[in-house]
């Protein structure tokens, strides 16, 4: 993903990094987060993934984010919401991090998360977030240095082409005997541009 390539040695690089991932549910955003989680986070001092939803609790979401990255105090329980994102903030300090907030809905929510994460940071720190809204994503991309991803659905033949792969793995392709019953199961799901749901529909057909 060209959005968090660490190549780049120009100075701006090694600010803080913000970056947004939006699109419809089911489009496969948490899916992208956590890949990218997975493959970079060897390459930070520590690292959290966290999911939020609808109707967060602000201090859960704070206390989660503690927690993950590494940070179990004794005390976090009792902490009111400025407490943990003073604690957050000072435990941040000096630190590479890379920290994924999945499913955000709130603006107000990104925004008192947001205060914990110093924009003085110059160790090359990435800060992701997943969201269905547009106007969300905007709020928690808001310098010139953040970067949103817009994801899409997939078009005919790239839900095609996943379709064939995950039902014939063996890279021969689609054998022409299955090649019209292929093309009328996704024209029955609506071709089936929604990667969560063509993959639902997959898992059902090889069960059978």
């Amino acid at each position: 993903m060209r959005l968090l390539s660490m190549e780049r040695d120009d100075a701006s690089n090694n600010r803080l990094k913000k970056v947004s991932i939006v699109g419809f549910g089911g489009l496969g955003k948490t899916t992208l987060a956590r890949a990218v989680y997975d493959k970079i986070k060897g390459d930070f001092d520590c690292r959290a993934f966290v999911p939020v939803g609808q109707n967060p609790d602000m201090k859960k979401v704070l206390r989660d984010i503690l927690i993950d990255l590494g940070n179990p105090h004794s005390d976090l329980a009792i902490l009111d919401a400025n407490q943990l994102i003073k604690m957050l903030h000072e435990f941040l300090e000096n630190k590479r991090y890379l920290v994924i907030i999945d499913d955000i809905w709130d603006e107000k929510l990104w925004e008192g998360i947001n205060f914990a994460f110093s924009s003085k940071n110059n160790l090359r720190c990435r800060l992701i977030t997943t969201t269905r809204i547009v106007s969300v994503s905007n709020s928690c991309c808001s310098s010139a240095d953040d970067s949103v991803y817009q994801m899409k659905p997939l078009s005919s033949d790239d839900s095609r082409r996943l379709f064939h792969k995950r039902i014939f793995p063996d890279d021969s392709g689609c054998p022409n005997e299955y090649e019209q019953v292929s093309k009328d199961i996704l024209k029955k799901c609506g071709g089936y541009h929604w990667p969560s749901l063509l993959l639902l529909v997959l898992w059902l057909v090889a069960r059978r």
